[in-house]
């Protein structure tokens, strides 16, 4: 047992890194810099967009392997920020995603280069996942970074591939009336009516019970409209969440969408991100299987993920992720979790897939 992995995680868990928490997250990253120390030609460099910052330590912009977590997380009672051990497991705020797997990713890279100066690998650590990563991953490669393959616990628990992630679409609806006095409501136009009535029209277009099927899917997140209930509201707006399969056109949907929400209303796209697979014969996957079955007797099986992860980013440049992560649970939950045994395996099998991985690379 690793115990310093425990020790690690809990410190990385006190951090109160909620999304946009620039103090706490500028000191976790002196903390995981102090961790690593003296890292010598694999060079520590921070990256900031939009005020929110980020960690890559690579030899170069392009090795081999790219280690990938995010140190936000999102909101929590200050009791969530406690980290506890009890019955095999660590609680508290990150404890599955993912500041746990980033403390065995650390102490994994830690011990890498340290013994093995010539291997390719880098790591890059952000803190805006929570929120699209688009100011972290999507930046960092747009400026040149990459690599041939990148490895990221967000998803996949227990030690599960992740085969396939969903797309998602996010859309603002805007619906324009006329505003008029409530007891004269015929002299105006009621924009909240538009709008509830172009939603109900769009809802059709998704199954209504999805019930973790791979199919596409719809969350009606936010609707806001009027100044004051005796006023017929001008304006109102909505926004949804939809989350798409490889066989939906993103651009067909968004086509029927506007189509079903009327001439009334504006459809507006905010986020409009791929799906993202990696194949079952992919080179990669069969290393990280037979690794881990020459580990634990078992089969290492697949999964289909309806979130997305940084791994889209990646995928964007046509760069496969391998998403895995150890046994957890409760993510964005007050009652999160990560076992400790299976963070220590987590921590074994990063090992082995990194020195295999660099054994048969020079051997080639």
């Amino acid at each position: 047992m690793n115990n310093e992995i425990i020790k690690i995680s809990q410190q990385l868990i006190k951090f109160k890194t909620e999304t946009g928490n620039f103090k706490e997250i500028s000191s976790c990253f002196d903390f995981i810099s102090c961790l690593l120390g003296d890292t010598g030609n694999y060079k520590s460099k921070t990256i900031k967009k939009n005020s929110h910052q980020s960690m890559v330590i690579s030899k170069n912009k392009e090795p081999d392997i790219f280690l990938v977590g995010h140190i936000d997380v999102v909101p929590a009672l200050d009791k969530m920020y406690e980290p506890k051990v009890k019955r095999g497991r660590i609680y508290g705020r990150g404890a599955c995603d993912m500041k746990c797997s980033i403390a065995a990713m650390l102490l994994a890279f830690r011990e890498i280069i340290k013994n093995n100066t010539a291997a390719s690998i880098g790591i890059i650590l952000t803190s805006d996942e929570e929120v699209g990563g688009f100011s972290g991953v999507s930046h960092i490669l747009s400026l040149g970074y990459k690599s041939k393959i990148a490895i990221i616990p967000d998803g996949g628990p227990n030690f599960s591939i992740v085969e396939k992630e969903k797309g998602v679409l996010h859309l603002m609806l805007y619906a324009k009336g006329k505003s008029a006095h409530a007891s004269r409501n015929w002299l105006g136009e009621n924009a909240i009516d538009i709008l509830c009535d172009s939603l109900l029209s769009i809802r059709h277009l998704f199954p209504r019970d999805n019930h973790n099927n791979w199919e596409r899917s719809i969350n009606i997140g936010r609707i806001q409209g009027g100044d004051a209930v005796n006023t017929v509201p001008a304006r109102a707006f909505a926004n949804i969440d939809i989350r798409l399969t490889e066989s939906d056109n993103a651009d067909m949907i968004i086509n029927m969408i506007r189509a079903a929400a009327g001439d009334k209303v504006v459809v507006k796209v905010d986020i409009n991100e791929p799906t993202t697979n990696i194949s079952r014969e992919h080179p990669e996957v069969i290393r990280l299987q037979n690794i881990y079955q020459r580990k634990t007797g078992k089969f290492m099986g697949f999964e289909r993920s309806h979130g997305t992860t940084d791994s889209r980013h990646f995928y964007k440049r046509g760069i496969n992720s391998l998403i895995f992560m150890p046994d957890a649970g409760g993510h964005h939950s007050n009652n999160e979790w990560v076992d400790i045994e299976s963070l220590n395996l987590y921590y074994e099998i990063l090992l082995d897939y990194i020195y295999d991985y660099h054994y048969h690379f020079n051997k080639e």
